[in-house]
């Protein structure tokens, strides 16, 4: 196999030689993931930089205080998924009809207003539970009767 589009550099950690392809010439400073991340250890800039990144905020459940990067400074409002769950199961205005999922819940058979066992059964052209289905459709009321032929009783 040739080495056509690349070049030879040297790791800034270690001062290794390695081969480097074409489209990461200007970009690549390292000879492995490992290398850069010994290198990321050190640099003192980055670990300053990422502390004041952050930003401490109050946990809307727990009301523990925890940091947040500042691009989710106004998003956060929670310090955990457990909290946000926890939240969620006990705030009355996200449950039942004031949900934003709610679908109008499960279907009622439109002879009978029994309630029908799952709401994919409004996805039918007939919203009826199985005893009105089968009174309604044993005979010429039937899309599937044909005509001349007597029903079994």
């Amino acid at each position: 196999m040739s080495k056509k589009n690349g070049i030879t550099k040297y790791c800034i950690e270690y001062s290794r030689e390695f081969y480097v392809s074409g489209c990461r010439i200007k970009t690549s400073k390292y000879c492995s993931v490992k290398c850069m991340g010994k290198n990321y250890a050190k640099r003192e800039d980055i670990k300053l930089l990422n502390k004041k990144e952050k930003v401490q905020k109050k946990c809307q459940n727990c009301l523990g205080e925890f940091y947040i990067h500042q691009c989710y400074k106004d998003s956060a409002k929670f310090c955990s998924v457990r909290c946000f769950n926890t939240w969620q199961k006990n705030n009355p205005k996200l449950m039942g009809t004031n949900s934003v999922h709610w679908k109008g819940g499960k279907p009622k058979c439109q002879d009978c207003g029994d309630r029908l066992p799952n709401r994919h059964s409004k996805k039918r052209q007939t919203s009826r539970c199985r005893e009105c289905f089968r009174k309604n459709y044993k005979s010429e009321d039937s899309p599937n009767w044909k005509v001349g032929i007597t029903p079994l009783k």
